[in-house]
């Protein structure tokens, strides 16, 4: 099955507006801060663009004619204009990290919710550490942006528009002159504008594969170790460090001219205004004052045109973070989070205990392939309530892949899945897997205590928890561990070792009050020793209740109560284990190879 990274969906052609605007749409709820950011910014830019005109007055009507007349209320002004300045883009920055830091809130609560609705298909073909990527450094290029680029963008184009109209107010013909450098600056931006995009967003990808690179490698690291691959997992290192740092190079390289470019431009306006004002003030058309106030406001054109030059950067960093955001917030969640309404009421299993009745899980026919390989072909089982149905074959014949459709992780192509003689598509999905419960062959435990991994987000019940204890036979286990229940387990149960991490898990399983138990190998990592402590578990675990037992060891599924045989995708054989001998078939032929192995 091809791995598709989440990259390939996403189209780059025109998105800037698109992505900008469905960005802001997170901005909305918070429109109040950026009203007030807004207002901020306007007074501090009313304030900013105030001080040369001031030093203008001071030039022509004090220093030039030698008079004191408004003198001290120009100083009192500028003064007022610096102050004003200082204050309001305090407040500005201080509003805009504000809005920032909730818009990202909302954002990764939104992603983090979808990543959880999104089917197993989704991390069968995106590593951890690309999903990874996507909550923290792309959600932080998106919050970035926000805290220092949204506002302050529109307050250096109000700044850049302001400014033109007041050297346009200030001498036409001087600012005719200077419109040719203006006009070679939109020009070489908007000739930067799509190389420094791409450049971004090869960047932000080789980010990701670095991230997935180092989460698979360092989680798996024991293999790499033990198998040696020391030396081929640094070349594979250096291959994507290698890639990072090309399009880091490239980054840098494009900004090396950039920067450079918008300081020839400002330099060019500059000289500009020198000698055509200088011609004037020689020629006694225009006053010291205005040139002196033409070059200070030129100085804050090309102010805001440099920062905003570091701003676009933030700013297509952003846009295509947001890419990959929204085409994950674009996919479509697993079924179980958009129930029909059929499932608003769940099945009761079936009072009928006698054989003939109904079943409490049947499948029909069920066909089933990952991406055009069959596993499973006409397959058909019934699994009556309180009946214990173990599943058995050989490796890849299917025995897992009934469990992940039974639970609904995947949907058949063909055939149905009752429980209680409903199809599972018509039930609240949710609701079906706290009934069916899976206690998987490597059990997973999260980093916390022994009680928190066996409530797992469940209420406390001091009474059901000692009775979850003895029914798995695990209240000695307990009592012997360091600090008992509040024992720490560690990240992914590491202090653990694997039979002590199943018991927990069988507790966990209990302790939610299924109506059926599957155990996906339970004792396959197990040694001898602890294998008797589990198994015996196991049997009191199985006591009363529906259970489905999936084993390559044919000696622990002896006692149940049917077994079926799976080879090519479908039942071969079905009944219990002395009916199964006696019919020296595939089940007998198997048993006896491992019985003499």
């Amino acid at each position: 099955m091809r791995r598709v990274d989440v990259h390939d969906k996403v189209s780059v052609k025109d998105i800037d507006l698109r992505m900008t605007l469905r960005l802001l749409s997170f901005v909305g709820p918070h429109r109040l801060l950026v009203v007030i950011a807004l207002a901020a910014m306007v007074l501090a830019t009313g304030f900013n663009l105030l001080q040369p005109y001031v030093i203008k007055l001071v030039i022509d009507e004090n220093l030039v004619k030698g008079s004191l007349t408004g003198f001290y209320g120009y100083v009192v002004l500028f003064g007022v204009a610096v102050i004003g300045r200082n204050v309001f883009s305090y407040l500005q920055m201080v509003i805009v990290t504000i809005l920032g830091q909730r818009v990202i809130l909302d954002m990764r609560k939104r992603l983090f919710k979808k990543v959880v609705e999104l089917p197993l298909s989704f991390y069968d073909r995106n590593p951890t550490g690309r999903i990874i990527t996507r909550h923290i450094s792309d959600i932080e290029a998106v919050n970035e942006m926000i805290s220092s680029g949204l506002v302050s963008v529109i307050g250096d184009l109000v700044m850049v528009l302001s400014i033109a109209v007041i050297l346009l107010l200030l001498d036409k013909s001087l600012f005719f002159y200077t419109l040719v450098s203006i006009v070679l600056l939109l020009v070489f931006a908007h000739f930067m504008k799509v190389r420094l995009r791409e450049t971004n967003r090869d960047l932000r990808k080789n980010t990701a594969r670095m991230n997935a690179f180092l989460h698979e490698y360092i989680a798996g690291i024991g293999v790499v170790k033990g198998f040696g691959r020391e030396e081929k997992i640094r070349r594979k290192f250096r291959v994507h460090n290698d890639d990072f740092k090309r399009a880091g190079m490239k980054l840098s390289t494009l900004y090396s001219v950039y920067f450079p470019g918008v300081e020839f431009i400002s330099a060019l306006a500059l000289v500009i205004v020198l000698f055509k004002g200088g011609l004037g003030v020689i020629g006694g058309t225009i006053t010291i004052g205005t040139v002196i106030a033409f070059a200070g406001y030129l100085e804050k054109f090309f102010g805001p045109v440099k920062d905003m030059s570091d701003k676009y950067n933030i700013l297509q960093s952003a846009l295509a973070s947001c890419e990959r955001i929204f085409t994950i917030l674009d996919m479509k969640s697993s079924p179980e989070y958009a129930s029909p309404p059929a499932a608003s009421r769940f099945p009761h299993p079936p009072e009928d205990k006698t054989p003939g009745g109904d079943p409490l899980i049947e499948f029909r026919n069920v066909e089933f392939d990952y991406g055009g390989e069959e596993v499973l072909k006409k397959f058909s089982l019934s699994i009556d309530q309180g009946e214990k149905v173990a599943i058995v074959g050989p490796t890849g014949a299917g025995k897992t892949t009934i469990v992940n459709l039974l639970l609904g992780f995947y949907h058949p192509q063909a055939g149905e899945i009752l429980y209680a003689g409903r199809d599972i598509r018509t039930l609240d999905i949710g609701g079906l897997r706290r009934k069916v419960v899976l206690i998987p062959q490597e059990p997973f435990l999260f980093n916390g205590t022994v009680l928190d991994n066996i409530l797992a987000g469940e209420e406390f019940d001091e009474e059901w928890l000692e009775v979850t204890l003895k029914s798995c036979g695990i209240v000695k286990f307990v009592e012997n561990l360091p600090d008992g229940l509040n024992t720490f387990v560690g990240e992914r149960g590491s202090r653990f070792s694997a039979g002590q991490r199943q018991l927990v898990s069988f507790a966990r399983a209990i302790y939610h009050r299924p109506e059926v138990l599957i155990l996906d190998e339970a004792t396959g990592n197990i040694d001898p020793e602890t294998e008797h402590d589990v198994t015996s578990a196991i049997r009191k675990m199985m006591e009363g209740k529906t259970s489905i037992v999936i084993a390559h060891r044919l000696q622990t599924v002896v006692e149940c109560d049917k077994i079926a045989v799976v080879v090519n995708g479908n039942v071969a054989e079905e009944g219990p284990h002395g009916a199964l001998l006696r019919a020296k078939g595939y089940y007998s032929a198997l048993y006896g190879l491992q019985i003499t192995s």
